[in-house]
């Protein structure tokens, strides 16, 4: 059986992302409801705003750091499931870590992954295309949520229009990247059972001709 190295922190950031995009959800109901009365928000909503929100930000640190170790191992899994799969962990880990060239970096690693995914054809090609599908989509949502953090840090008033965009955009992220998370967990899991039973085939292949000679 092959022993996905990545399955722990796939499982582990499903888990994350979704309690994630719930917060975000949260936060992003509370602006809305701030856009529209702004009243009513800082006499009923102003501190469980804040609280979501603090525990928003803790969270998202906290997926950073595992969200880095699980690409890594994601990468280490597909050199042992496709041997000729020709980016590298440490690679993939600069490609996503090294500003500006992230910028190509990003999507560059999604692709890849996709693309291997959907070489191999069945249900795997679909999750390949929807990998390949939602790398670009997902650099363009973190630039806008880089345009965003540095506005709103920049800013001395914030409206709440401008929170309600920003907790739009932090949520659509979350969202795609829980999806690569699922589709790609998913893929591997799949590849690893279909080489796991081919396996087995040609073990017994290979016990069963003796026999059949012996006859």
């Amino acid at each position: 059986m092959i022993a996905l190295k990545s399955q722990f922190m796939s499982n582990l950031l499903k888990i994350l992302l979704g309690a994630l995009l719930v917060l975000g959800l949260l936060e992003l109901l509370g602006a809305v409801v701030g856009f529209i009365d702004v009243d009513f928000f800082a006499e009923k909503l102003y501190t469980p705003y804040s609280i979501v929100e603090i525990m928003g930000i803790v969270l998202y640190y906290i997926i950073v750091v595992i969200y880095l170790v699980w690409i890594y191992r994601v990468h280490m899994d597909l050199g042992l499931l496709f041997p000729g799969f020709s980016r590298s962990p440490r690679r993939a880990l600069a490609e996503l870590l090294v500003p500006i060239y992230n910028l190509y970096g990003v999507p560059a690693v999604y692709r890849e992954i996709g693309s291997q995914f959907a070489d191999e054809g069945g249900e795997l090609q679909k999750a390949g295309k929807w990998i390949r599908r939602l790398a670009v989509p997902l650099i363009l949502l973190i630039m806008a949520m880089n345009v965003f953090n540095r506005y709103i840090q920049a800013a001395d008033e914030l409206g709440f229009g401008v929170l309600v965009a920003n907790s739009v955009v932090s949520c659509l992220s979350y969202a795609v990247f829980l999806a690569l998370v699922l589709f790609i967990a998913g893929a591997m899991r799949a590849t690893a059972a279909a080489q796991d039973g081919e396996r087995a085939a040609k073990e017994q292949s290979s016990l069963t001709e003796p026999a059949a000679l012996n006859v």
